[in-house]
This record gives structure tokens, sequence and C-alpha cells, in this order.
């Protein structure tokens, strides 16, 4: 799911000058060994390949069919370079520590894919500069981090604890919704939250 997740956001992005992501999911290589919904079938995988570097490599090779639809493939489009016929974009990334579907990926995509795209942080959650409370961006794209309590994520190819999952967290949580519903009608994003976002598990 976090993958389709992902995907279908950023098409709206495209198709339109706006869009929120609200499960940023992917690269498929880094996504799927620490995702809840894998974890059945890394069974049968690590008996089909029970050498760690045939496992690995056999996740990165299954990665290659995903390489053109997956979002890796498409960030630099949304405000450097918009694919033809389409506008420049602006998105609203609402992120979570810990989330069990796609674990590290807000981490790993902040720090590795946003700033090729110019996004800014509005959160120290993930180690980025916090903006002022009062900021308000009419630019670019900002990813704003939501702190739902959680600890910090297994450091091995696992999800994290199903008791601590945030996936959902952001989307559900009503700051979250008014951020959105304020820079989907008005263009603005604003920090709604007086100070770090929460979120409940």
């Amino acid at each position: 799911m976090g993958l389709t997740s992902s995907c279908m956001p950023c098409y709206k992005v495209f198709v339109s000058s706006t869009g929120v992501l609200g499960v940023p999911g992917g690269p498929f290589s880094l996504l799927l060994p620490r995702s809840k919904d894998f974890e059945e079938f890394e069974v049968l995988m690590r008996i089909l390949y029970p050498d760690p570097v045939d496992y690995i490599t056999s996740i990165g090779a299954m990665d290659l069919l995903w390489s053109r639809l997956e979002p890796a493939g498409y960030m630099s489009y949304i405000t450097e370079d918009p694919l033809p016929g389409t506008p420049t974009h602006r998105g609203l990334y609402a992120i979570a520590r810990s989330a069990r579907a796609v674990m590290f990926e807000s981490n790993v995509r902040c720090q590795f894919l946003l700033p090729d795209t110019g996004q800014v942080v509005t959160e120290k959650l993930f180690g980025f500069p916090l903006l002022p409370d009062d900021t308000t961006v009419t630019q670019d794209v900002v990813a704003v981090g939501f702190d739902c309590g959680a600890p910090p994520e297994p450091a091995d190819n696992i999800p994290p604890n199903a008791a601590t999952d945030t996936h959902e967290g952001p989307r559900r949580s009503p700051l979250a919704q008014e951020q959105m519903d304020i820079f989907l009608r008005s263009g603005e994003i604003k920090n709604v939250c007086g100070g770090t976002c929460k979120c409940t598990l």
C-alpha cells in the first residue's frame, strides 16, 4: 500500500498544480524489507535466498520492475523540471516517524530526495531545522514531520512494533487536515500546530 499510496498523490501533483502526499513510500528496494506487509513473504524469500547478499541482491533486482513507476523516479519533475505539458507543481508532505508500512521512507526521502526538489521541512523531527511558527510558505514543496510519540525505528531491516505504528497518524490528525485544507484551497502552507505537530497512535 505504501508504494501505491505514494504514486497516486504524485500523479495528482503532475496533473494539477498542488497535491498532498501522506505516504511517501519508495524506493521499492528500501521499502519492502521494512514493511509490515512483507513479513509473511520474507519467510519465503529467506528460504529461497538464505545468503544475505543473495537476498538483498534479489530485492534490488525486483526494484528494477518498479523503477519507472515509483516516486523516486519522478521526484525531480515536481518543481525543477516539470514533465512536458504539465505546470510547475507544489506539494505538502505530511510524514511521521515509525510508519510500519513505509518505515524509514520518510526519513530517507527527506534527506536524499527532498533537497533535490527545493523542499523545506517545518520540523526538527527528522533532523532538519525548524521554521518559525508564524512562517507561511507560498512557494516550493514542504515536508511537515508529525511526532506521534513512537520510539525510534529499529536499525535492522524489520518493521517497527505494531503497537506503535504511526502509518495513519498524520492523515487522521485534525491539525494535519486543517493544514491540508488551507494548502489546497489557498496554496499557503502554515504551521497550524503552534509548535511541534503531534499525532496519536
